[in-house]
Parts: C-alpha cells; structure tokens; sequence
C-alpha cells in the first residue's frame, strides 16, 4: 500500500499494516521504485534525490576528500538551494562544481558550495545539524567581515 510516496506492507501474517521510513513509487502490481528514507530525500522543484546519492556523487570526484550536501532552514525565500561543505585541498569550487555537473541534475548543484579545512565531525565521525548550522553561521560572519 502506498499513501503520499510512503510504504506500508499489508500480509496475513501481520496483524497490522507495517509502515516503513521509505519513499517508493509503484511501477505496476509487483514492481516498485526505491527512492530513499524519507529523512534523506530533498524535493527540489519537484524532483527528489537522496542525500546519500548526492553525497557519493561529491564525495568520488578526484581530489575531494570529505563532502556533504547540506538544506539550510528556509530563508523565506521562494526557492530552495542545497548548500555543499567540502575539504578538497588544492581544488576550487568551480572545479568542483564543474565536475558535479557532469553527474547531478542542474537543480541539485550546490548554491553555494564551500571548500572547507574539514567538516565539522562530532567523535563518532558524525555530521549534525547543529554543527552544519554553525559552519555555515561562522563562514556567513567570515564573508561579512572580509576574511
């Protein structure tokens, strides 16, 4: 059973439906698309894409090593731009934005994309929201302050 791009699985054996966290389309009675978990698909004017899938994408081009896709909160502003950290020592952005066209749609590319030292990982080798938040806040004052 599908309901607003979500899944759940009737079977006699359940006592229940079972809801799962993934976003599927149906492709016919037994045929189903995959397109992610619902907390890692982005919906861009109306195409989706998992954040997993952008990450690879950036994370595999030459010279990049360590890159995350990123939605900021909303700004008020009509249309939503992803935002992209990366530490690629020696690369620019442009050359990095270069080579994910190549490999992402155009409504996906990172606006903008910020070539970092590092990300800041929590001890478990995580990314958090708030952490995110806060790099982007600290290069936001940077470029007001002229640095």
């Amino acid at each position: 059973h599908q309901e607003s791009g979500r899944c759940s699985l009737r079977a006699p054996y359940l006592p229940e439906p079972v809801l799962f966290p993934d976003l599927v389309s149906l492709q016919g009675p037994y045929r189903f698309v995959l397109h992610g978990r619902g907390a890692d698909v982005v919906n861009i004017g109306g195409y989706r894409v998992s954040f997993s899938d952008l990450n690879q994408k950036l994370n595999e081009i030459e010279g990049v090593q360590d890159g995350v896709f990123f939605l900021p909160d909303e700004t008020g502003t009509s249309v939503t731009r992803l935002i992209a950290f990366v530490v690629a020592p020696g690369k620019s952005a442009e050359h990095i934005l270069s080579a994910l066209r190549k490999v992402i749609d155009p409504v996906f590319l990172p606006r903008p994309l910020h070539v970092v030292p590092n990300l800041p990982r929590n001890e478990t080798g995580k990314l958090t929201r708030d952490a995110l938040l806060g790099l982007l806040r600290e290069l936001h004052g940077q470029d007001r302050h002229g640095t």
